[in-house]
């Protein structure tokens, strides 16, 4: 699963075979787990999820029936389980259409979900309700759950478990931030997560690590879609400033200007969202084979007289994008439908920002085409 490393299931695992093989009594049976787990350690290292996931099922199943229920090691081969299901939830089986696929992964993520309930509920059991062997089950929980409130109350209890460690718990704030942003009855919470473990950060790391620099874009982003622009753009500018110092262009910092592109835009300083086209476009290939795809743009407006008529169309247009990402000199090579509609097309276009393209590091002009539909739906592409 993304959110926890597998290495780190491992490790769990390698005290179980240890636990096991000082065991004198009921060796036969131990060793019967132990052989599984071998099995499932193999087809892990072989990449193969289908081996994986039997292998992990087994060594789960016969801990269950032949060890005894007080073993916390069968805890951890339920984390295996559910981690071996999660993985197997992310391949499609060959030949499977997209509907039967959507229905597998979902039974597959229900299933892994209930292995790591399996895995809380031994954990309180034997290791009581505040151990921190409770986060890593809770976690899986949050990522799966169904509810956004309920993913809420699982990751809200894995951050009070891990209250005495800073660090790590602002690591499971970003986790819960990451999977509660998207949803209307969580972002509140999702941003009082990603605030908290900034601050933690902020306090604890120096202004040039990963973490730190990571939390700051989705701080960035998330000001960027609440439309806190100045906030936005504090905070991006501040990601690309980390990056600078690198000998090489981060996706982060390509992200970052991206989106600075649009907020300066949209405030009006096309001298700042100009810095920062350049700046892409020293960072990214120009595609000869494919239409170019804007930083900014302004869908065109639908002409009135057009639409009472219930008139649709289209235009083709070639221009030049300039050394500084501008769009120059758009002609019209094919429309229909009307003058006004190449007369939108034109006015709408030439507001457009792309990223130049640079031959032996200078930025040069170059020709590109696009097409822009208008239709009573929505205009544009």
């Amino acid at each position: 699963m993304d959110v926890r490393p597998l290495p780190a299931r491992l490790s769990v695992i390698v005290a179980l075979c240890a636990t096991l093989s000082l065991a004198p009594v009921g060796y036969a049976s131990e060793q019967q787990v132990l052989d599984a787990y071998q099995h499932y350690l193999k087809a892990l290292e072989a990449n193969d999820p289908v081996q994986t996931e039997a292998h992990a099922r087994e060594a789960y199943q016969l801990a269950v029936k032949l060890l005894d229920e007080s073993t916390p090691q069968i805890a951890a081969l339920a984390m295996n389980w559910a981690g071996a299901l999660e993985a197997l939830a992310k391949q499609r089986p060959e030949g499977m259409d997209s509907e039967a696929y959507l229905a597998h992964r979902k039974q597959v993520r229900e299933q892994a979900f209930e292995r790591y309930q399996d895995a809380l509920s031994h954990y309180e059991r034997i290791e009581g309700k505040e151990s921190e062997q409770l986060i890593e089950p809770l976690l899986g929980l949050g990522a799966l759950s169904k509810e956004a409130r309920q993913a809420n109350a699982y990751y809200q209890r894995a951050i009070a478990i891990s209250e005495g460690t800073p660090l790590r718990q602002a690591s499971i704030q970003i986790l819960a931030f990451d999977r509660l942003k998207q949803n209307p009855e969580t972002v509140k919470a999702a941003k009082s997560h990603l605030l908290d473990a900034i601050e933690v950060y902020q306090k604890q790391l120096p202004e040039n690590h990963s973490s730190r620099i990571e939390a700051e874009f989705r701080l960035g982003m998330m000001y960027a879609a609440l439309g806190k622009r100045n906030k936005a753009i504090d905070a991006l500018e501040g990601v690309v400033e980390q990056y600078e110092v690198l000998d090489f262009d981060h996706p982060l910092s390509l992200a970052s200007r991206t989106r600075l592109v649009v907020l300066y835009e949209r405030q009006g300083d096309r001298e700042k969202a100009t810095e920062h086209c350049v700046a892409v476009g020293q960072m990214r290939p120009w595609q000869e084979s494919q239409e170019q795809v804007p930083l900014y743009r302004k869908e065109p407006s639908y002409p009135l007289q057009a639409a009472r008529k219930g008139r649709e169309g289209f235009a083709v247009l070639e221009f030049t994008v300039d050394e500084q990402g501008f769009v120059t000199d758009p002609k019209i090579i094919e429309s229909e439908g009307g003058k006004d509609f190449e007369r939108e097309s034109i006015q709408a276009l030439q507001q457009w920002r792309y990223a130049p393209r640079f031959e032996d590091g200078q930025a040069v002009p170059a020709k590109s085409l696009v097409r822009l539909d208008f239709s009573l739906g929505r205009p544009g592409q």
